[in-house]
């Protein structure tokens, strides 16, 4: 009986990591960063996700401190944001 159980558990410890280093075991599982907004920078480090215009706010006071470099004529005309 003991090494019955002594196998179960070795059995599901070695499933736990298998399915861990393969992103859970189903599903889609994706390491390729996000860009929401296609701006170029990462969704996780862009100050303004969902405007492709700016993704810097330095100071954290919700304005961006430039517009991006690689922002065209088009996104410049249809964002909100007002520069700092």
């Amino acid at each position: 009986m003991k090494k019955s159980v002594l196998l179960l558990f070795v059995l599901a410890a070695a499933a736990a990591l298998t399915l861990a280093g393969c992103g859970g075991g189903g599903g889609s599982s994706s390491s390729t960063p996000v860009d929401l907004d296609g701006d170029g920078v990462v969704h996780a480090l862009d100050a303004f996700p969902d405007d492709p215009a700016a993704s810097v706010d330095t100071d954290g006071d919700g304005f961006p401190d430039a517009f991006n470099a690689n922002a065209t004529t088009e996104q410049l005309a249809a964002t909100t944001l007002t520069l700092d």
